[in-house]
């Protein structure tokens, strides 16, 4: 008999995870940056209150105001910021808001004389009113036809409603009282100040929870791509019509506190067309991504004017700046590039140490007379690899 022969079975790759490679303990966490959001928020909400208690009647009276505008820009932040929509119609929504529940509220020169919550809340809704019937005109109309819509009814807001005596007092400004709280009353300023943080502050809160939940991000995806967003099941015109109403809710929120904090109804000249460009700016300038960013630049917006009135600084000399610079720097604005290079900084510290902040100057390449080889390689593989070509024998001898 021949003798049985055994082939030995095929040998089993091997199933054992490698092991996982040490990470270096570095003084800065290279894949992950914590950030300190939750923590920024809770020290400047402090330094807030603190500074209600310690700052004279001057300053308080200028925070106060930069509340009121940091509000306003959270409006145009949703609009041009989310929903990716121009507007330039919010200072005459601000100033509607004004002087409709300035009337609604005073109890002299023909007003109303209806409680301050009812009166603004009647400003409020006919501020969102406008901006709801301006969505729905310009829900199928390009971004450019939309803007000039806004604009056309900004100039129509300044020749309707701000001609009105009833509402803006013509040429002598009615007086607004400051309203009662629980028999507390706003005409002192360090109270009104507390009142107005306490608004600004919910108002941020709420913006926060809105740009992270379902309807704030299906508008931000509407305001990035509304085919993709349609594609997704997202209707387009519903986020749309939503950006708007909440631009004219904030400016209404903002114009309503407006009239009581100065005890009288502004002149309409502050709410033109060109400061709808002030106001634009704000957002532009401080980037999309953060809501605190947005309500520190509005107030820094209306504080640095106010405080440096006596030097004759122009306003709009600071918009038209920083609105340049917004353009420039991105949808990421100022506190978001700020954010990039502070990352870049750390991240180059954590693998060349302080050394690694060093400038070092780089020749460009392809300048000055200097060959990029590169670039010829990629020029030549586009003009034709064929080896029978010049061009395909000068890639070849590059390469």
């Amino acid at each position: 008999m021949a003798p049985q022969t055994t082939t030995a079975p095929p040998a089993v790759p091997s199933l054992e995870i490698p092991a996982k490679p040490e990470v270096p303990d570095r003084p800065f966490a290279e894949a992950h940056i914590r950030q300190g959001g939750p923590w920024v928020r809770l020290v400047l909400f402090a330094a807030a209150i603190g500074y209600g208690f310690i700052g004279n009647n001057y300053w308080i009276f200028i925070v106060q105001m930069s509340f009121i505008m940091g509000i306003v820009a959270l409006g145009t932040m949703v609009m041009v910021g989310y929903a990716r929509e121009t507007t330039l119609m919010q200072a005459g929504l601000t100033g509607s808001a004004i002087y409709i529940s300035g009337y609604a509220y005073r109890d002299n020169y023909g007003g109303l004389s209806l409680p301050f919550p009812v009166a603004a809340l009647m400003g409020i809704a006919v501020v969102v009113a406008i901006s709801v019937v301006v969505a729905l005109i310009s829900a199928r109309l390009n971004p450019i036809y939309i803007m000039v819509l806004t604009l056309a009814v900004q100039f129509t807001i300044e020749n309707s409603l701000f001609t009105e005596g009833k509402l803006t007092g013509g040429l002598q400004a009615p007086i607004v009282p400051r309203p009662n709280f629980f028999g507390i009353s706003m005409r002192n300023e360090h109270y009104f100040y507390f009142f107005l943080l306490a608004c600004a502050a919910t108002c941020v809160m709420l913006m926060e929870r809105f740009r992270h939940c379902r309807f704030g991000r299906s508008m931000i995806a509407v305001g990035n791509d509304a085919a993709a967003a349609a594609a997704m099941g997202i209707n387009p015109w519903r986020y749309k019509i939503a950006a708007f109403a909440m631009g004219g809710l904030f400016a209404g929120i903002g114009g309503a506190l407006w009239a009581p904090q100065l005890g009288a109804p502004p002149g309409i000249t502050q709410f033109f067309a060109m400061q709808s460009l002030f106001y634009l700016a704000i957002p532009v300038f401080a980037g999309f991504e953060s809501v605190i960013a947005v309500m520190l630049t509005g107030m820094f917006f209306m504080a640095l004017p106010m405080a440096l009135e006596q030097y004759n600084f122009q306003p709009q000399l600071l918009g038209g700046t920083c609105l340049i610079l917004g353009v420039l720097m991105g949808p990421r604005g100022f506190f978001g590039s700020l954010g990039d290079m502070t990352k870049k900084v750390r991240r180059t510290v954590a693998r060349e140490g302080l050394s690694g902040l060093m400038i070092r100057p780089r020749l460009p390449r392809g300048v000055l007379g200097f060959r990029d080889r590169r670039g010829n390689l990629e020029l030549s593989k586009l003009r034709g690899s064929d080896e029978d070509t010049p061009w395909g024998r000068r890639a070849q001898t590059v390469a």
